[in-house]
């Protein structure tokens, strides 16, 4: 079955119909199978990432560090809400929301009701504009009218927008994610220059240093090493910008890596969050693996503040921005902290975690729809590759910049972790202890 099938028989389940195939999946797993279902051959993405050379630049790239117009894909999520708080905050610009909805009520609906998860005031409908739209569809799902008006006015454009799974293949996360970034090139190349700022993610960087060292660059290492289709798009999209910026459009690209809750009040949703899934699974579990992973985090609002005064800076010496915190946290750290907020959760060796814990959870366990990810195998040492990875970057471009703006990296503390433990109780995601 190729990768057009399988996404149209997927296409045609309905919500149960998929549920039962993920069951039957995971349980194959457990009984010791270990190749992820439907992977994709790493030619045939890799091969995806040719841009097209009619997409040319109309001229001179040139920054704005005052735009006039805005568009944003991806504001109805955590960091989409953050960033469209503060491109509102620090410019005097019309921000145009990409939004996939019914009608522009039902857009207005969601984007009012994601920014009101995090932020007390309402938007400012005079500034802020939600687009009924589809990033992954030619013009990106807009009218003709609407398309030619946005192409017109727009000045910058952030894509912040992206389907992130887990497990899913890269099949399925190509429109979303790859056919996005196409259609915002050929937006950002029609009727005038605009400038893109990507919002990329660490996991998708390979190039490294003598030393091993994540480099801050633009993609150009084989990435054949990427497992999971979210990591494999996203790599597609970096270098299909690359390529663009050689012809001479403007591109920036910002690699954040875990993204944690807001800093001063803790809020941090766990709807889809791999980090939280992890914990929460322990927490259900009793047990955690003493592995040696640092995961590197840092706070929802620092990453959308990185972004936005970078974006808008008129001295900015760099094209790609790792936002890799080097104030790293280990994992037994974490646990250690958890069981300070009363969890009671035990340590044993990964080996142990795996074969007499993980592998006996049910569907009610957190990590029972990423078991595939745990379960050891190749899989497994490739997934802990791209996480552990993280824990050597490079930043030295990002740290020079954000001490130019008078920033630095958050430091991760046990203050801070407890102040997301509280949130974690309050919103039920976790339960109080005994």
């Amino acid at each position: 079955m190729d990768s057009q099938s399988r996404a149209e028989f997927l296409a045609q389940l309905s919500a149960e119909e998929k549920q039962r195939l993920l069951a039957h999946v995971l349980r194959k797993k457990a009984q010791g199978q270990t190749a992820l279902p439907w992977e994709t051959d790493p030619q045939e993405w890799i091969r995806d990432a040719k841009l097209d050379p009619r997409i040319q630049p109309l001229g001179q790239a040139s920054r704005h560090t005052d735009p006039h117009t805005i568009l944003l894909t991806g504001a109805t999520g955590f960091l989409g809400a953050h960033l469209l708080h503060d491109l509102y905050d620090r410019t005097r610009a019309n921000i145009y929301c990409l939004v996939r909805a019914a009608d522009e009520r039902e857009a207005q609906e969601r984007l009012q009701a994601n920014f009101a998860r995090y932020f007390a005031h309402p938007l400012d409908s005079k500034r802020i504009h939600p687009l009924v739209g589809d990033m992954s569809q030619a013009q990106l799902g807009l009218s003709p009218q609407t398309y030619a008006k946005l192409a017109e006015q727009t000045d910058i454009i952030v894509h912040n927008g992206a389907h992130l799974h887990h497990i899913a293949p890269y099949a399925l996360l190509k429109a979303s994610n790859v056919d996005s970034t196409v259609a915002i090139l050929e937006l950002a190349t029609t009727a005038k220059s605009k400038w893109i700022h990507y919002v990329s993610t660490l996991v998708a960087a390979v190039d490294r240093d003598t030393d091993g060292w994540l480099l801050e660059d633009f993609p150009q290492a084989d990435p054949s090493e990427l497992a999971g289709g979210y990591s494999q798009s996203k790599w597609v999209s970096e270098k299909l910008l690359s390529e663009a910026a050689q012809r001479g459009i403007g591109v920036t690209l910002f690699r954040p890596g875990f993204i944690s809750g807001r800093s001063d009040n803790g809020v941090w949703p766990s709807e889809n969050d791999h980090l939280l899934r992890v914990i929460k699974g322990c927490v259900q579990m009793g047990y955690a693996s003493d592995s040696s992973l640092m995961p590197n985090m840092a706070p929802v609002n620092f990453v959308s503040e990185a972004i936005v005064r970078i974006a808008l800076s008129e001295d900015t010496p760099g094209q790609v921005f790792n936002l890799a915190n080097p104030h790293l946290v280990p994992w037994v750290t974490l646990v250690t902290w958890l069981q300070g907020c009363g969890y009671p959760v035990n340590l044993v060796p990964k080996d142990v975690w795996r074969e007499q814990h993980l592998r006996n959870v049910d569907k009610e366990n957190a990590l029972f729809p990423v078991l595939p990810l745990y379960l050891g195998g190749d899989i497994t040492e490739r997934f802990v590759l791209l996480l552990s990875k993280l824990a050597t970057v490079r930043n030295d471009g990002t740290a020079g910049m954000l001490a130019r703006l008078n920033m630095s990296f958050p430091v991760i503390d046990q203050a801070l972790w407890q102040r997301y433990v509280r949130f974690f109780q309050e919103s039920g995601f976790l339960p109080r202890p005994a």
